[in-house]
């Protein structure tokens, strides 16, 4: 299993716009966030992370509502 940053284009208040997920592969962390929310115009990508590179956040998501 790999774990994938997965973010939307575009967002607004009351949506998401980043989830971590863990997936066999890209195609299948898009399919387990488009389970995850509701159909809107929001694109996603996915960025495969890995356990090298700096001591940090991998998200923090705030949005003022």
């Amino acid at each position: 299993m790999n774990l994938y940053r997965v973010i939307a284009d575009n967002h607004t208040y009351d949506e998401y716009d980043a989830f971590v997920v863990r997936a066999e592969n890209e195609d299948h962390a898009l399919e387990i966030v488009a389970s995850q929310v509701s159909p809107s115009n929001q694109k996603w990508e996915a960025h495969k992370l890995t356990v090298d590179g700096e001591e940090g956040v991998i998200v923090a998501s705030f949005h003022a509502g």
